[in-house]
């Protein structure tokens, strides 16, 4: 049967749409509908026309409603969860699994802290994975920073500590720290200093920066060797070795034991 619209023949007896069909006899809404330029006859609009009820309807099965603006907080709490668990979140915090980092100060603790945290807020633990590689990430890129100053720091601190004791000046001064230290260091530190046997290579300052000791530090060791001792206490050439007897006891020579005296009158 055929259908006519203002005398007008849209839809043949064979139920195709004739070439006088306008989508714009639904409504001037539909006028510029593409949906009939591959639908030949009603037959084929009724099964798209089906189908694509159906799919909504298989999607709206699947879908997890957001809760409007003004629902309460715990319809929100529930959507959150809700989301989360498909997504993947865990049963317990041991689902969690991060390897810790020695270099960024990371131990057992650490780890075990942040597991509680993303357990405690239901982060997936692939979503979890990504914030402690962005973390560890980002820890490592402001450690080799911070390290890349220090080095830089210790170079002109080292460039202009050569320059103020050049040649075996050196030695001679850092003599006089290295006596200051054992003399008022405490008891793990002064161990330190005769274990590694720096005296032997007293005027290497990579040396001494393996124990911790910078340019600015033997500085200001000598400077306290130096309000301790006269000349006669410590010898000027830098020459003494571990093996030395007495080396250690340098604050109780007799001009510097009058020094101290004289001071504190």
């Amino acid at each position: 049967m055929s259908v006519t619209v203002n005398d007008v023949e849209i839809i043949s007896d064979d139920g195709k749409f004739t070439e006088n069909f306008n989508p714009k006899v639904l409504g001037d809404e539909y006028g510029d509908s593409k949906f009939f330029e591959d639908t030949p006859d009603v037959l084929t609009a009724l099964k798209r026309g089906v189908d694509a009820k159906s799919m909504v309807g298989r999607k709206l099965e699947n879908v997890i409603q957001k809760p409007s603006e003004d629902a309460d907080e715990t319809a929100k709490s529930q959507y959150r969860e809700t989301l989360l668990k498909e997504l993947g979140a865990p049963a317990t915090k041991d689902d969690y699994v991060f390897e810790t980092s020695e270099e960024l100060g990371q131990d057992e603790e650490f780890i075990n802290y942040f597991k509680e945290k993303f357990f405690s807020k239901k982060i997936p633990p692939s979503m979890a994975q990504e914030i402690v590689n962005d973390y560890n990430e980002y820890g490592t890129k402001q450690m080799e920073a911070q390290q890349a100053l220090a080095e830089q720091q210790y170079n002109e601190a080292k460039t202009a500590y050569t320059k103020q004791f050049p040649g075996d000046s050196i030695k001679t001064e850092n003599s006089t720290a290295y006596k200051a230290m054992l003399q008022f260091g405490n008891e793990d530190f002064t161990k330190l200093l005769k274990d590694s046997k720096i005296v032997d290579n007293v005027g290497d300052l990579d040396s001494w920066r393996k124990l911790g000791v910078t340019p600015d530090m033997l500085s200001l060791w000598n400077k306290i060797g130096k309000a301790m001792k006269s000349d006669d206490a410590i010898p000027d050439d830098g020459s003494h070795n571990s093996e030395d007897d007495g080396f250690a006891s340098i604050y109780d020579h007799p001009t510097s034991a009058k020094l101290r005296e004289e001071r504190q009158k």
